[in-house]
């Protein structure tokens, strides 16, 4: 189990994360080990976006210090649940598979072109997911 060597009291102990892709399933594990966990809007923690040095250590030092003074300067954030990422997940797939299908309709169709042949207009529905 990740973390599982920490030996820190959790109830004493306050955790800033960015949000990215990773942080969903990193708050969850924080979270059922009692930790006290802040997921920082990657884009709307003043402290970081406005910063003219860039320096993913110094951001780590920022976020500690907020974390500990005043957590509301990081603009917290809640992720998905698992259940909504899920369904976003499908979503997303669905929508790759119309354009793809889209992209290989108008492929087909615009490679007859070259020879100087065209396809009639058809039915497509006769390509449908399997």
């Amino acid at each position: 189990m990740p973390f599982a060597g920490y030996s820190a009291d959790p109830k004493s102990c306050r955790i800033a994360l960015k949000s990215r892709a990773h942080s969903p399933w990193i708050r969850r594990l924080l979270e059922e080990m009692e930790f006290e966990v802040v997921l920082a809007d990657a884009n709307g923690a003043l402290l970081i976006v406005e910063s003219r040095k860039k320096d993913e250590r110094l951001n780590a030092q920022t976020m500690e210090r907020a974390a500990h003074v005043d957590p509301q300067l990081l603009a917290p954030v809640r992720d998905r649940s698992s259940e909504t990422q899920t369904d976003l997940s499908l979503i997303r797939a669905r929508t790759s598979l119309v354009h793809s299908r889209k992209f290989l309709i108008n492929s087909a169709r615009d490679g007859d072109k070259i020879t100087g042949e065209w396809l009639h207009r058809c039915d497509t529905s006769g390509i449908t997911p399997a």
